[in-house]
């Protein structure tokens, strides 16, 4: 995949790891975190959420 960022987005280098979070009706990244502590921070919140989503309808 590839997003245009501006710069009040992110500064990002080649090799940096990325989560990239794109909104229901987005078209391009509307969250973009970077550094292994804030992805991980994130992606935890992510998985606990996931037993939740599983009663949720497509809209």
């Amino acid at each position: 995949m590839t997003f245009l960022l501006d710069d009040a987005t992110a500064r990002l280098r080649p090799g940096d790891r990325v989560l990239v979070g794109v909104a229901r009706e987005g078209a391009g990244a509307d969250t973009v975190i970077t550094g292994e502590r804030d992805i991980a921070t994130a992606r935890a919140r992510i998985t606990a959420s996931l037993p939740e989503s599983r009663t949720l309808t497509c809209g």
